[in-house]
């Protein structure tokens, strides 16, 4: 009889850890961990990621009007590639925050990042909104601009590596996928989001006071979403898995000495950075901010019809995101990132030319986009949870923030770059950019990138 209950009380503990999905092995020795339900995970995590997809999203959909705002009107040409060069900015200076936030996310712990980072995008974001412009200030608008950019960057360096850990920690092993693809789908809701928040805003003036001031409103919005993200972040408690290292003294005092004094962690960032985080990055601004800038730029489409359409495009890669991580789970996530990276190299090129030669047809510009999240959704959604699982638990935060700042810096370029081979080439030059970098994605993949799908993590 003694027996029977205490089977019946091991059944229950783990019903308890599966339901609840607060640890990656179901015989954690921490009990406290069971308090955080996986749902409350991932809303928080998701929270601080929709604001940080969002300030992407609403800086490079109103880069035209900053580049009208904030640069010199000389050569509006220049102004507006300057404006989106400047969008670049923020991902060059990713490592950075990642070195900070990596290592203070595998010191002190998951939670604490994520309030810290989350005030700091929420500074960029509001502050763009907040800046006077170049006829007020002169040069030091730009300037300050440029600051504000970095701010976002450094952030963003800490903000991911601590939402995807965070959400891989807490996950069943054989959900982590799902899970993660939550929160993948949170940078194509934000750029939903964005678009319509811009939309609505051009709805209620006119285009000249829109031009003028009006493009401010869309980034004030992210006050509202800050009191969101506070409200949600401050109910979640430690990942059970830093938990369990702070628990038997195993967190590492110094994990930047650590991963650097390391050849063999230097390489697997490096690996996975070119295998996975490129890709994933460059897919993401190519199914959307690409997208647009040609439809604004090379395309006599009205920008607000641009904006609606890419919107309605971007809504259908949310579920697709979800259900590529929840595939991921079933077939590995190797698989699903190769696909992925399959289908946008062989279709990029033709899909960025049909948009420039179809835009007379909403609906034939609207199936274009959406066949743009296909490979965008294949390999975000499967993303979140590979690069996680990949790297040691006493160093996951500061690897997985190197691994992805790293490859920010080749995806965040990817519009400029797109935009001014585009100028020099057309668009076979053009697009030809994000093929080369999911080319050279598939290669590593296959040959260095682990597949440790459902793998213990801690």
């Amino acid at each position: 009889m003694k027996n029977r209950r205490a089977d019946a009380g091991f059944v229950m503990r783990n019903i308890t850890v599966e339901e609840t999905g607060t640890a990656a092995d179901s015989s954690s020795p921490n009990a406290d961990t069971a308090e955080t339900p996986i749902h409350r995970a991932v809303m928080g995590a998701c929270a601080g990621a929709v604001m940080e997809y969002y300030d992407f999203s609403i800086y490079a959909t109103l880069a035209i009007y900053l580049s009208m705002n904030f640069f010199p009107p000389e050569n509006p040409a220049v102004a507006a590639l300057l404006a989106v060069s400047s969008m670049g900015v923020a991902f060059v200076f990713r490592p950075l925050g990642g070195i900070v936030f990596g290592a203070l996310g595998d010191r002190l712990g998951r939670r604490r990042i994520f309030l810290a980072t989350l005030f700091l995008m929420s500074f960029a974001t509001i502050g763009v909104g907040l800046l006077p412009g170049y006829a007020t200030l002169g040069l030091a608008a730009p300037i300050i601009l440029v600051i504000l950019r970095i701010g976002q960057g450094l952030a963003v360096g800490g903000e991911y590596a601590a939402a995807s850990t965070y959400v891989v920690e807490h996950s069943p092993a054989h959900k982590r996928g799902f899970y993660s693809g939550w929160l993948a789908s949170m940078a194509s809701a934000a750029m939903v989001m964005a678009l319509l928040a811009v939309s609505l805003t051009q709805a209620t003036m006119d285009a000249d006071s829109f031009e003028r001031w009006g493009w401010r409103i869309p980034f004030l919005f992210a006050t509202i979403l800050l009191a969101i993200s506070l409200v949600l972040r401050s109910k979640l408690r430690e990942s059970p898995v830093f938990k369990n290292l702070a628990k038997k003294g195993k967190t590492a005092p110094a994990p930047l000495r650590q991963v650097f004094a390391d050849w063999n962690a230097i390489k697997s960032i490096l690996v996975v950075a070119a295998g996975v985080c490129s890709p994933q990055i460059t897919a993401g601004v190519t199914g959307s901010m690409l997208a647009l800038y040609f439809l604004q730029t090379k395309t006599s489409l009205d920008p607000a019809m641009a904006n609606l359409l890419l919107a309605a495009g971007c809504l259908t890669a949310i579920p697709m995101t979800i259900l590529s991580g929840s595939l991921s789970d079933r077939f590995g996530r190797r698989q699903i990132l190769i696909a992925g990276m399959a289908i946008g190299v062989l279709t990029y090129i033709p899909l960025f030319h049909a948009l420039l030669t179809n835009v007379d047809s909403k609906i034939a510009t609207l199936l274009i986009i959406i066949a743009l999240q296909v490979p965008t959704s294949l390999i975000v959604g499967a993303a979140f949870s590979t690069v996680p699982e990949i790297f040691p638990a006493a160093q996951r935060m500061t690897s997985v923030a190197f691994a992805f700042s790293i490859g920010g810096i080749v995806g965040g370029l990817a519009p400029a770059v797109s935009l001014a081979l585009t100028d020099k080439g057309g668009v076979l030059l053009g697009a030809s950019w994000p093929v080369i970098v999911l080319l050279i994605g598939m290669i590593v993949n296959l040959l260095w990138v682990p597949n440790r799908t459902g793998a213990a993590i801690d």
